[in-house]
């Protein structure tokens, strides 16, 4: 990391969204099998266990991330798993154990969200395609912070109109998205010691959004 900066574990990430009013898949700490377990069963089947770490932000390029958890034995046996792989691949990595979190249903889409500091505009929100989609096809709007809810309805609008009725978009309730990134631009307001936030992936409802991923650097 960083000299003058630091990581944000997701689980911090989810208290700071929470906050904030923007909606997340639940999820606890689990530090052995057992408690995983028990926070799967708490959460309700099937759940996703990610390994906890300040240090690592790409989990799944590291066997962090188990998914499509249907049992206990099967939170056992991952959470074991998913610490023994991180710790060969990342000996010196902090691990505060794993978050086991609710596996969030299909939605209409997938978006990104997220905010960074601009050398020429100063503070700003990206929204645009997200999940395996981001890299690929990079469609993606700025705006400048605070985003109020006309700019940001434009936002969606933009994207929506270049997607077309792909993966969902032609369905997708403008208004509804338009209302996260506004509350997610009050959040990056109102704590500018937060160099960046990335949302990845937001999954879309026709009510609702919920974050599945959730990455964040302080400055100190």
């Amino acid at each position: 990391m960083t000299e003058g900066y630091r990581n944000l574990s997701e689980a911090e990430m989810y208290r700071l969204l929470a906050g904030a009013g923007i909606g997340t898949v639940p999820s606890e700490v689990a530090t052995t099998p057992e408690e995983a377990v028990r926070a799967a069963e708490s959460i309700g089947y099937p759940v996703v266990c990610k390994i906890l770490s300040p240090d690592i932000l790409h989990k799944s390029k590291l066997g962090g991330v188990a998914m499509d958890l249907y049992s206990a034995d099967q939170v056992r046996v991952a959470f074991s798993r998913i610490l023994s792989s991180v710790g060969r691949a990342r000996p010196e990595a902090r691990i505060e154990g794993c978050l086991v979190c609710g596996q969030a249903p299909k939605g209409l889409a997938e978006i990104i969200i997220g905010s960074s500091v601009d050398e020429e505009f100063g503070p700003v929100v990206m929204f645009g395609v997200g999940g395996e989609f981001a890299e690929v096809l990079r469609k993606v709007e700025f705006g400048s912070i605070p985003v109020d809810l006309e700019d940001a309805t434009r936002m969606v609008r933009r994207v929506q109109k270049t997607m077309g009725a792909a993966q969902g978009w032609g369905r997708m309730n403008p208004l509804v998205v338009a209302g996260l990134i506004h509350r997610f631009s009050q959040l990056a307001s109102a704590h500018p010691e937060t160099e960046s936030i990335d949302l990845n992936p937001v999954i879309v409802y026709e009510d609702r959004c919920v974050v599945v991923d959730a990455k964040g650097t302080l400055c100190q």
